[in-house]
């Protein structure tokens, strides 16, 4: 089972940041995982949420803001101890740091809130680019749109379908089958022995999120998950024995 840094290690650093990459590069991960988004003049950023606020302090929408804009933000304000401010980076400065050196799981980001819907495709325009040649990588995303763009225009590239909490977990098995997906990234709590024969007789791999009990890990281990996303790897690779 392959444990992957979600969003690097956020519960040693602030998520999504290079400090956070790093921290899961040394606690030995297998992969990691980040989010992709746009700011408004096109440039992949690494951040989870539409808006700023949660992680930086700051306000404002990631898409209507321009990449200087993003850069001059602390992406760790008020988190975790820290010497010196956390730059949010971009998916370029992220897969220079990680790619090659373990697997790289990118989330393209859509947003539905009360502004209306920003898909993930034009997420996947600008990063399907900077995939091409990695050789252990896989794009997934909420919003199926998203991850037909890299079908599309990558076809090498494998592809996840990202599951909602409460989304019936048959229908979206058969989704992902019938869309030709490698994977499925269900939450870990809908993840069950039958999940996981029903999903790889469909011929998709598990991966769940977001794992931080060793506990839980163990039982996902013994029902043969593929992969889980967690926040603190270093403690979940120890549990596991590794």
């Amino acid at each position: 089972m392959r444990v992957i840094g979600h969003r690097g290690a956020a519960a040693v650093a602030p998520e999504n940041t290079l400090a956070s990459f790093a921290a899961a590069l040394e606690a030995g991960v297998d992969a990691v995982e980040f989010d992709a988004r746009l700011t408004i003049d096109g440039a992949p950023v690494v951040m989870h949420d539409a808006d700023v606020t949660r992680t930086t302090g700051a306000r404002g929408r990631i898409s209507e803001m321009t990449l200087a804009e993003v850069r001059a933000l602390d992406a760790g304000a008020g988190s975790i101890e820290r010497s010196q401010p956390a730059r949010v980076p971009t998916v370029e400065e992220v897969l220079a740091l990680v790619g090659g050196r373990v697997g790289v799981f990118v989330e393209l980001k859509a947003t539905l809130d009360e502004r209306g819907f920003i898909p993930a495709g034009p997420v996947a325009r600008a990063v399907v680019p900077l995939l091409v040649g990695l050789t252990d990588v896989v794009a997934s995303s909420f919003d199926p749109g998203g991850v037909e763009v890299v079908r599309a225009m990558a076809p090498a590239i494998p592809t996840a379908l990202s599951v909602l909490r409460g989304f019936p977990i048959e229908q979206a098995i058969e989704q992902a089958r019938a869309a030709g997906h490698a994977q499925i990234h269900p939450a870990q709590d809908a993840v069950s022995p039958e999940v996981v024969a029903r999903a790889r007789n469909a011929g998709l791999a598990v991966c769940c999120w977001t794992v931080n009990e060793v506990a839980r890990a163990r039982e996902l281990l013994d029902m043969g998950v593929e992969g889980i996303f967690t926040d603190d790897p270093a403690r979940i690779l120890a549990g596991l024995g590794r």
